[in-house]
């Protein structure tokens, strides 16, 4: 009788640990090229004066299982494109990991969903395949001839 006791409070300690931790799963993985101008570098890590012409974007994010933001993965590279091709003559790549959250309201769109990385990155939700980068204002960021400040989803 001790021992159906004891057995059935490890269950029970063991079902209360299983339901606080958080496994997350993927929401979506997101790439895009961005253009690097002087004024509109949306990411920390670049430095002002170095030679960056645009910048190949990756970012994962990851919910809970409630579907509440957890954390992301940004992988970027920047530098000079390399003639005739879609990669970088001397690309600097940079890897971080991170918590996001959701907020709403943009400048323009009071009730858009806002997701912002901890890293000082905030994208607006387009669609479901498409997040947009916001500058510090909540203004849509806008890009150059050969770049947008678009993110495409690529997996989920």
């Amino acid at each position: 009788m001790k021992y159906s006791g004891l057995i059935l409070l490890i269950s029970g300690l063991l079902a209360v640990t299983n339901s606080c931790s958080q496994e997350s799963k993927e929401l979506g993985t997101y790439v895009g090229a961005t253009p690097c101008i002087q004024g509109a570098q949306p990411l920390q890590g670049i430095p002002k004066d170095s030679d960056c012409e645009f910048i190949k974007w990756e970012l994962t994010l990851y919910v809970n299982e409630r579907n509440e933001p957890v954390k992301y993965k940004l992988g970027y590279t920047y530098g000079i494109s390399q003639p005739n091709t879609q990669g970088f003559k001397d690309g600097k790549k940079i890897e971080i990991q991170g918590e996001w959250k959701m907020a709403k309201g943009s400048k323009t769109n009071p009730a858009a969903t806002i997701y912002q990385l901890d890293y000082g990155v905030s994208l607006v939700k387009l669609s479901d395949g498409i997040l947009h980068l916001l500058d510090n204002e909540k203004r849509l960021m806008v890009g150059t001839p050969g770049y947008s400040f678009t993110l495409n989803k690529i997996s989920k």
